[in-house]
Order: C-alpha cells, then sequence, then structure tokens
C-alpha cells in the first residue's frame, strides 16, 4: 500500500533560525506550510549553540567584572560558582525561546511534522519517524534548511567524554580541569574564556599565525591581550599530532608549523574541544533523488536567492556555507521564500552580513576592510577611535578597544566597520544598516548620537580626518 500523500504550498525541511523563519514568512505570505523537524524547533543555535553559550558567556563577564570592580571601589570576594545553578539559568532562557518559537508557528498556522525529510523526486519530502508508517508531502516549493553539524579530523572521533564537541562543553563543568582547545576561531574563544572563568586551566591550539582568521588582526590583537591576561595560554601556527586518549584524558603533541620556531611539546588534558568549523547536515535528505549534487564540503550550492538549479527547491542556513551564522540564516530563508511567493526581493549580499565574537571584550566586524575594499578598486579610507577617549567607556571601567571605519572617499558611503569592545554588538546593526545605504557615512555624521554612549564611537570614528 503506498503512503500517504499530502499536499502543501511550502515544505520547509528542518526547524532551525533557517527553517523555522523561512516557515514563518511563507505562512504570512498566505501559504499553507509544513515544517519537518527531528528534534526540537530552534535547532543547534537555539538549543546547542547561540544561546546557551551567550548566557554562559554572560556569566563570564559578571565574573570577570567583578575581579575588576576594585578600580571603582567596590570589593568582592571571589564568587562562589554553583555549576548546576549556571546551567539551569542558561536553560531558562533556552525553554522560554523555545516556547516562543512554538506558539508562533502554531498561530501562524504552520504544520508542524516530527521526523526527518527525505527528498522522493521532484515537490516530494518523505517524512521518517521511527517504526511509523512513512508519509508523503508534495509541494511545488520545497526550502531545505537542515544545519549543520561539528567537524572533526580524520582519525579524530568524538567520544564525548575526553574529545568533545561544542555540544558536550556545555554540559562540562570546567572546574579544576585542564581543558585543551583545538581551533582558535569564534568557537574556540569563546569557550576559552567560559572555561577559564569556570575554573579551569586552558590552551587554546590554532594551526594559523593567529587567534580568529579572518577578522582584522589590530582588532584580534586587543582581545588576545584580553585572554593571556586570563592566563589562557595560547599556541598560534601550530599542528598538533599524534593525538592518543589516557586513562584519565588527552595525549598530544604541538610542533610550531615552521620547524624554526622552536621544538614540539608534548601536552595532556584531561579534555580536548574540538573546534575546528562545521560540517553540512545531509543524513537521510537523499539529494540526489532531484539530481543535486552537494559542493566539495558536502555543502549545497544555490544563487544569491537561494535556488538550487532545481525547479521549486531551495535551500538555506549553514547548509549552503558562507558565513554559517543564525541571523545570516534567517535573512537567507526570508529571501528565498519570497523569490518563491515571486516578491522579487534583493540577494542576499554577504558584505551586510554582520560578525561578532561575544568574548570580554566583544570583536564585530561588517563590510568591507580597507585591503578588501581597494582590491574591488574602490578609492577608499580608514578611520579609527579609541574607547580610551570614550566617556561611557571609561564610566564603565573600560580604557582598552577601538572602533575602524572603511570610508568611500567620493560618495560618503561607509564600506565597513570593525571594533573590539565591550557593548560592539550593539553598535554594529547601525553600522550594518548605514553601509546598505549609497551615503551612509554622511548620513551618520550628520546624526545627533547620544552622549554619553559607546555608540558615539561610531560617530566620532566616521568624523575623525
Amino acid at each position: 500500500m503506498a503512503p500517504e500523500e499530502t499536499g502543501f504550498d511550502l515544505i520547509v525541511v528542518g526547524g532551525g533560525p533557517a527553517g523555522y523563519v523561512g516557515a514563518l514568512r511563507g505562512a504570512e505570505l498566505g501559504m499553507r506550510v509544513a515544517l519537518i523537524e527531528t528534534g526540537d524547533v530552534g535547532g543547534v543555535c537555539l538549543h546547542q549553540g547561540c544561546i546557551p553559550t551567550k548566557a554562559l558567556l554572560e556569566v563570564s563577564s559578571l565574573i570577570q567584572k567583578t575581579a575588576q570592580a576594585g578600580a571603582m571601589g567596590l570589593h568582592y570576594d571571589p564568587p562562589r560558582v554553583v555549576y548546576g545553578e549556571v546551567k539551569a539559568f542558561g536553560q531558562s532562557v533556552v525553554r522560554r525561546l523555545h516556547q516562543g518559537i512554538r506558539h508562533l508557528l502554531k498561530t501562524g498556522g504552520v504544520v508542524s511534522v516530527q521526523g526527518m525529510g527525505s527528498l522522493r523526486g521532484p515537490g516530494k519530502v518523505a517524512v521518517i519517524n521511527g517504526t511509523a508508517p512513512e508519509e508523503i508531502l508534495s509541494s511545488p516549493r520545497i526550502l531545505l534548511a537542515t544545519g549543520s553539524r561539528p567537524k572533526t579530523l580524520p582519525g579524530l572521533d568524538f567520544d564525548h567524554d575526553r574529545i568533545i564537541d561544542s555540544t558536550d562543553a556545555l554540559n562540562l563543568d570546567p572546574a579544576g580541569k585542564t581543558i585543551g582547545i583545538l581551533g582558535g576561531g569564534v568557537v574556540g574563544v569563546e569557550f576559552s574564556q567560559i572555561f577559564r572563568s569556570l575554573g579551569a586551566s586552558v590552551t587554546i591550539l590554532e594551526r594559523e599565525p593567529g587567534l580568529l582568521p579572518g577578522e582584522d588582526p589590530e582588532l584580534v590583537s586587543v582581545l588576545f591581550r584580553e585572554l593571556e591576561r586570563q592566563e589562557i595560554r595560547i599556541l598560534t601556527g601550530v599542528s598538533a599530532g599524534p593525538i592518543a586518549k589516557t586513562g584519565t584524558g588527552v595525549r598530544l603533541t604541538v610542533a610550531p608549523r615552521d620547524p624554526s620556531q622552536g621544538p614540539s611539546e608534548e601536552l595532556v588534558f584531561d579534555h580536548l574541544l574540538v573546534a575546528v568549523g562545521r560540517v553540512p547536515s545531509l543524513d537521510g535528505l537523499n539529494p540526489g533523488s532531484v539530481g543535486l549534487t552537494p559542493a566539495p564540503g558536502g555543502f549545497l550550492s544555490v544563487d544569491g536567492f537561494g535556488w538550487t538549479g532545481v525547479e521549486g527547491l531551495y535551500a538555506a542556513g549553514d547548509m549552503v556555507g558562507g558565513a554559517m551564522l543564525a541571523h545570516a540564516a534567517s535573512h537567507e530563508a526570508i529571501v528565498a521564500v519570497e523569490s518563491m511567493a515571486g516578491l522579487n526581493p534583493s540577494p542576499v549580499n554577504p558584505d551586510l552580513v554582520p560578525r561578532v565574537v561575544y568574548t570580554t571584550p566583544e570583536v564585530v566586524s561588517v563590510g568591507l576592510g580597507l585591503d578588501q575594499a581597494l582590491k574591488r578598486g574602490l578609492i577608499a579610507r580608514e578611520q579609527k577611535f579609541p574607547l580610551l577617549a570614550n566617556g561611557r567607556s571609561l564610566i564603565h571601567g573600560e580604557r582598552r578597544g577601538l572602533v575602524k571605519v572603511v570610508v568611500e572617499e567620493h560618495t560618503g558611503a561607509l564600506l565597513g566597520f570593525g571594533g573590539v569592545g565591550p557593548g560592539m554588538s550593539e553598535i554594529l546593526p547601525v553600522a550594518t544598516l548605514a553601509i546598505g545605504m549609497v551615503d551612509g557615512a554622511t548620513r551618520i555624521s550628520h546624526s545627533i548620537f547620544p552622549h554619553p554612549t559607546v555608540a558615539e564611537t561610531l560617530w566620532e570614528a566616521i568624523r575623525s580626518r
């Protein structure tokens, strides 16, 4: 007996920041939408990524602030960390947001379907849910948004005890532990501060010459000094291996990639966090059934509207590569759904995807750096303003950090913004909005910013010549 088939105007496979946002946008546009998700809606971002890690980073930041409060005349005993309560705080935030998403989907009329989505040819998706009979959903429009999972290295498998991924790290009480972090990208540096603030001894191992590859080295250097001040050991330009589990931990040999930089060193950790990136989750998706072949690395290739090249089939979020950020995923999904609906949205512009490292201090960026602007043939200049000259930053007890802007000489366009310091993520949306305007720098320079605020640094940087 053939599986029963149910028709929809839009089927979304995956319930993370791309999937549920795309489903809601489809419902807003009057579509009958089915959202297929194997777990809880919200995806990795809500349950194992953005939200729980930022909750832990908030705790880490508070611990650091109490340690620095003596300069303001406030003196505290060292804080007593009750890890179970810290974890419960993060989980409470996750629960509230999860309930909110479920409510939005329900009131929006989205049909939530539990199970794994598997393509079954053009316009058809099978729902696989354990031993339950297979159900076939059909639609002329399908949005794939199955996300990603932590990447590991050849021969280095997660045992989720000694060799851990970022999800395991959320459940690890780091107090008194020695923890190695393989990878000095965003995940690595954020967890380094979490672990250190909660009582661990931490070492970061990064194969590139510096932390946060791809970000402005001048901004990263400020964070680097702060991590060192917190007694986080940082080894850059190194390779790690071989890696072996012992009865109580992990042993590995670290060697400079440039042999002239010194000898190799054997290190032993209680736990090793592998934070070397993420790979797309295509398990069971069966893209070959519609003639879709993933690109190298497993990512799906799409155009600026999320179209895969297969009629009616779009994709968004981590599975298409690029920024691999929750807010980028949501935007990509909205563009894809609006394109399916014939609304003619603007294509996704990678230059307008803001990036934030939620460490203390924060490192943020959007748009082009000066070198990138010059390589594109633009006539541009870079301007800076230090937080040391910002009243609100000094009131916060912060002297470190700066903001940088890249301005087009003749048009008054803001081409790029970067900053390092507290509160930078709250300034970033203003810069992102301005970069989307033809004369964004001019508009900001003619605006009135409240005083004293950290946001004034953006205005000051643009006004400085």
